[in-house]
């Protein structure tokens, strides 16, 4: 009979200890799915930004072609923005995202250069 009490009690606390472990896992899950929930929104409003900063560099460059030389500087200082927007995003972006992003805006400026000397030489200003 004194048995009897000492495995309820055991019982008892493996129970106690079964059901703090288990509410534990649950409550490490619960925060891992919410950190990476967070992460995703965070990764998808970077893409949206970086895809945003590079369109508007692309419709800028179209545009400006008709403009000045000093739109030309504008596209510098753009592409100083899209870079810098790159680098604040960069833990929310994969490396050859980045790597895109910014071939992408070099090369707007690239193909920006020529068909200006072409304009030029076409249109007397």
């Amino acid at each position: 009979m004194a048995s009897d009490p000492l495995a309820v009690g055991a019982l008892a606390f493996i129970g106690t200890g079964l059901v703090t472990a288990t509410g534990f896992r649950q409550w490490r899950r619960t925060r891992i799915r919410d950190a990476r929930e967070n992460f995703r929104t965070q990764r998808v409003e970077a893409l949206r930004k970086v895809r945003e900063a590079l369109s508007d560099l692309e419709e800028e460059q179209r545009t400006s072609i008709l403009g000045h030389p000093a739109s030309v500087a504008a596209g510098s200082s753009r592409i100083t923005q899209v870079n810098l927007l790159l680098l604040r995003n960069s833990p929310f972006l994969r490396p050859d995202e980045q790597e895109w992003a910014q071939s992408f805006a070099h090369h707007v400026m690239e193909i920006d250069t020529p068909v200006r000397q072409q304009y030029a030489k076409v249109s007397p200003m």
